[in-house]
């Protein structure tokens, strides 16, 4: 039986030096998003730094994330989140911010596979609906628990518009 060592060597140098060029290609990738993530941080155009986040994630196959801002129409708390047979419930408290109208709330997804409901209720108990958000409300999000087999997360998207009261709305016609 005869044993060739030198070939084995060889073979472990070249995956050592193989190894060594994807590490310095990883700090690379890496010091290049932590550079771009800097920029979008202090970015005062929010369209240029939306653009920006969406190729990274087209790109770079990685989300981004970053801290919330203060809105200053309405705020969005995470009540709780639960499974209810094959669907995967989140509450959110959605408060009002803004005095110059009612809220309406809008809910989507960035994925096209998952597909989302949504309820919006007068509070964390009640079994009343309601159209749009008055001071506070409770927002229920289902998404089918299947979506998250097929992706690792989920983003959902919450949309505020401020729609002027009535009152607002006569005398603005008088």
């Amino acid at each position: 039986m005869k044993f060739n060592f030198k070939m084995i060597s060889d073979e472990d140098e070249h995956l050592e030096e193989n190894v060594k060029v994807m590490e310095n290609q990883i700090k690379a990738k890496k010091a290049i998003l932590e550079e771009v993530l800097r920029t979008l941080e202090t970015e005062k155009d929010g369209s240029n730094s939306v653009k920006r986040r969406k190729y990274i994630r087209d790109i770079l196959n990685c989300e981004v994330s970053h801290k919330c801002g203060k809105n200053d129409i309405f705020s969005a708390n995470k009540i709780d989140s639960f499974r209810f047979e094959s669907n995967m419930f989140v509450r959110f408290e959605i408060t009002n911010r803004s005095t110059k109208g009612n809220l309406a709330i809008r809910v989507s997804t960035c994925s096209t596979e998952s597909s989302i409901r949504w309820i919006l209720f007068e509070n964390r108990t009640s079994v009343n609906t309601f159209p749009f958000v008055r001071a506070s409300a409770t927002l229920c999000v289902s998404i089918p628990f299947c979506s998250f087999l097929e992706n690792d997360s989920i983003s959902v998207n919450i949309c505020g518009t401020l729609i002027q009261n009535t009152n607002q709305l006569y005398s603005l016609i008088y």
